[in-house]
């Protein structure tokens, strides 16, 4: 199915939001597309707030993805989704020291986002 992600602290203006999924007895894949516009706009960390259905009470889940900074440069995206939830967050992979970290998405993180940025990233959760 498809769905039009809801998105909490993210206006987009005249970019692109799509979502799809594929739910298969309790596992549930999902796909978010995000595209910034001229007049896309964030404040704070941001996430999609409506996934088409919560996960599970013991069920944290993660999904990897990539940004796209205007067909430049690539980051590696982790999606979570944390229990009894209908939230996907989005985060930027990153190196401290000799580990990964990562960090929410902002208006800054991993770059700042302009015209044509995008990010897409899936991940499968139990609900």
């Amino acid at each position: 199915g498809t769905f039009t992600p809801t998105l909490t602290n993210l206006t987009i203006g005249n970019g692109t939001s799509q979502g799809r999924y594929t739910k298969i007895g309790r596992t549930v894949t999902v796909e978010v597309y995000i595209l910034w516009g001229s007049t896309t706009s964030a404040s704070g960390a941001w996430y999609v707030d409506n996934l088409p259905f919560t996960s599970a009470a013991t069920h944290r889940a993660y999904g990897s993805g990539n940004i796209l900074d205007s067909g430049t440069e690539n980051y590696t995206s982790l999606a979570i989704v944390v229990e009894s939830d209908t939230r996907l967050y989005f985060t930027a992979m990153g190196a401290a020291a000799t580990y990964t970290t990562y960090t929410n998405t902002t208006a800054t993180v991993p770059m700042t986002w302009t015209t044509n940025d995008a990010v897409r990233v899936s991940l499968t959760y139990t609900t």
